[in-house]
């Protein structure tokens, strides 16, 4: 994991109340199974259940994650 760009723009969005991100920059990027661990996490809350999902989608769309390969 080299970077992490749009947390702020993310953070920004509303309904969304976190973020984590539990791949320390620098360490391997593994795929799932194999690896043990999510790129991240989008913690959101809100009214309805569409708004959430809005809410989760819009913050995602925010985000750029640069691994090397």
């Amino acid at each position: 994991m080299r970077a992490i760009h749009g947390q702020a723009a993310a953070e920004a969005v509303d309904g969304i109340v976190g973020l984590s991100f539990p791949i320390p920059l620098g360490q391997p990027v593994e795929t799932l199974p194999e690896g043990g661990r999510y790129l991240g996490f989008i913690i959101a809350h809100g009214d309805t259940a569409p708004a959430v999902v809005a809410s989760l989608r819009t913050a995602h769309a925010a985000l750029d994650f640069e691994i090397e390969a």
